[in-house]
């Protein structure tokens, strides 16, 4: 049987794409369909969970991969975090100053838990499912740059 893509067979590599536009397209055409106006946040916390429990148990994962993706990046994410945080507030302090820090001072506990749970619950659990599930699984059928673009 003929190889290609990191010596993934032809038949693998088809039942990989196929597995991947039924979990990146189908489930998410299901979610948006049938759990319209339901937040994503638990079912993105039990996807990240599920790409965890897949990565460890893959023996080729390199289990430091976990941080190390955000590490060298950190200084990038960081700055771009503060370039978005000054736009934002200048943008708002010119169309509704009143609307500056509304959310904190209103309901400072809320606002508070968006600020962690956030990135916690929502932002990382993408990052394993995107990032490191998506490359780990797919990357052998899809090539460097296919896994890139899906």
């Amino acid at each position: 049987m003929a190889m290609v893509a990191g010596q993934v067979s032809v038949r693998r590599r088809m039942y990989l794409f196929a597995e991947y536009f039924v979990l990146f397209f189908g489930v998410v055409t299901v979610f948006i369909t049938v759990f319209r106006g339901v937040s994503p946040i638990p079912f993105l916390v039990v996807l990240g969970a599920g790409a965890v429990v897949y990565l460890l148990r893959q023996p080729t994962f390199d289990r430091g991969d976990f941080l190390r993706t955000v590490r060298p990046q950190l200084r990038s994410i960081l700055t771009l975090w503060a370039v978005a945080w000054v736009v934002a507030i200048v943008g708002l302090s010119l169309y509704d100053p009143t609307l500056l820090w509304d959310l904190p001072r209103r309901k400072p506990v809320l606002w508070l838990i968006i600020m962690v749970a956030y990135p916690l619950l929502s932002a990382y659990p993408q990052e394993l499912v995107f990032r490191g599930f998506l490359f780990h699984r797919y990357g052998p059928a899809f090539g460097a740059r296919g896994t890139i673009a899906a």
